[in-house]
């Protein structure tokens, strides 16, 4: 038979370790955006998406360079404020005016649960335009835009 102490001393540590976990759940839950410079590839992937989250195509939009084929009217207008958590993966800079971001989106469609989770891996191109980065290609949500007729 165990001695009292030794259950109050499970009993505590067990509680403790429930405690961990619901702390780093709830900073995880809480956890602010990263910053990165202004008008940089970084910065300005990551304002595209927080419109496109927040429902903003008109906003969303204005990131797309003068020859995209993409348009405000080629979102889907799809209820996109689910659990969405986007990380950047890697972004590169070439000569000056072309780069790269890539970054994992990943919804989770369900509280807790690992099984109604994926992820996406998305690449956006930009071009530096009039000083200003701009999405070059058909980035999500779109996936493709129209051709203009």
């Amino acid at each position: 038979m165990e001695a009292p102490s030794s259950r109050w001393q499970l009993a505590w540590i067990g509680g403790g370790l429930a405690a961990v976990v619901v702390l780093t759940l709830v900073v995880l839950a809480v956890r602010s955006p990263a910053e990165f410079e202004p008008g940089s590839p970084e910065a300005v992937v990551q304002d595209y998406l927080q419109a496109v989250l927040a429902g903003d195509e008109r906003t969303a939009a204005t990131f797309f360079a003068e020859d995209s084929n993409c348009t405000r009217d080629d979102f889907d207008h799809r209820d996109r404020t689910s659990n969405v958590r986007i990380t950047l993966i890697d972004s590169e800079v070439f000569a000056d005016d072309e780069a790269t971001v890539e970054v994992r989106i990943r919804f989770d469609e369900g509280a807790l649960d690992t099984l109604s989770s994926y992820d996406l891996d998305e690449t956006f191109f930009l071009v530096r335009e009039a000083g200003d980065w701009r999405i070059t290609n058909s980035p999500w949500p779109l996936f493709f835009c129209e051709e203009e007729p």
